[in-house]
C-alpha cells in the first residue's frame, strides 16, 4: 500500500499543479492533504478549486483553514500586534474571495484521517495537520536535519513534549505538516512523517515537498521526502497582479 501526503499549499496554486502532478506519476492508493490551504496566497479560490477537482483526495482543516472562516465571521484574532493584524488582514482577504460553497468546505474538514493497512490498529497511520492533540502546536525536527540544512539547530529537540503530543496514540506512524521542514524522525516505535510544504519552505529549499509512504507487513511503514521543482516566477507574478496582503 502506498500513500501520498501534502500539506500547507497556502495558496499557491503553481507549486501545487505541480505537486499533484508529481503524485499522479507515483499512483498511490490513497492520498491525503493535511491543511492549510488557501491563507497567504495569491490565489485561493482557485488553489480551493484546483484541489477539489482531485475528488481522490481526502482533506484535513489546518489551523489557517480555520483562521480563514472565522475571519468571515469576524472572530479572526484580535491581537494588535503587526504579525496578528497581518494575519487577520490576510485571511480576510482570502474568506472575500471565497464563495460560501467553498467556506463551508474548509470548515467541515475532519481533524484527522486513519488509514488501516490491517486489522490491528498498533499498524495503522494517522493523518493530521500539526500533531494528533492540536492544530497549533508543532514538532520539532531532528537536530541531525536541523544540522544538516540550517548548519545549526535552530529550534530545540524535546522528545518529552513530542511523547505527550502522541500520548494515546495507538498507531505505527503519524503524517503531518504545519511546520513547514520536512523529515522524518521516530518517537519510540512510532514513525514521524513531517511532510509539509508545498510552500513558504523553512529549511532554505525552495521547491514544493510531500511525503510518500508505504506499507509492508515486512518493515510496517517507510516513508520518503519528495522534492519537486516549480516556477516560482508564475507564483511571483501573480502575487504582484492579485496583491495579497503580504
Amino acid at each position: 500500500m502506498k500513500v501520498a501526503v501534502f500539506s500547507d499549499v497556502h495558496g499557491n496554486l503553481t507549486a501545487l499543479d505541480a505537486v499533484l502532478a508529481d503524485i499522479e506519476q507515483h499512483g498511490p492508493d490513497v492520498t491525503y492533504f493535511a491543511g492549510d490551504l488557501c491563507l497567504f496566497g495569491a490565489r485561493p479560490a482557485e488553489t480551493l478549486q484546483r484541489l477539489a477537482d482531485e475528488s481522490h483526495v481526502l482533506w484535513i482543516a489546518g489551523n489557517a483553514d480555520l483562521d480563514v472562516v472565522k475571519a468571515m465571521h469576524d472572530t479572526a484574532p484580535n491581537e494588535s500586534d503587526d504579525q496578528f493584524d497581518f494575519k487577520r488582514a490576510s485571511a480576510r482577504w482570502a474568506a472575500e474571495r471565497l464563495n460560501p460553497d467553498a467556506l463551508r468546505r474548509l470548515e467541515s474538514m475532519p481533524f484527522s484521517h486513519r488509514l488501516s493497512p490491517t486489522t490491528n490498529a498498533a499498524d495503522d497511520l494517522v493523518v493530521t495537520h500539526a500533531n494528533p492533540t492540536d492544530r497549533h502546536t508543532f514538532i520539532a525536527p531532528a537536530e541531525r536535519d536541523q544540522l544538516e540544512r540550517l548548519g545549526e539547530v535552530a529550534i530545540p529537540h524535546d522528545a518529552q513534549r513530542i511523547d505527550e503530543l502522541l500520548s494515546g496514540v495507538d498507531a505505527a506512524a503519524v503524517a503531518y505538516g504545519h511546520f513547514h521542514f520536512p523529515n522524518t524522525q521516530t518517537a519510540g516505535e512510532t514513525l514521524l512523517v513531517n511532510a509539509s510544504s508545498v510552500s513558504n519552505p523553512m529549511d532554505r529549499d525552495p521547491r514544493a515537498k510531500y511525503a510518500l509512504l508505504e506499507w509492508s507487513p515486512d518493515q510496517s511503514w517507510t516513508a520518503e521526502i519528495v522534492r519537486v521543482p516549480y516556477d516560482r516566477a508564475v507564483e511571483r507574478d501573480a502575487l504582484r497582479h492579485h496583491q495579497p496582503p503580504n
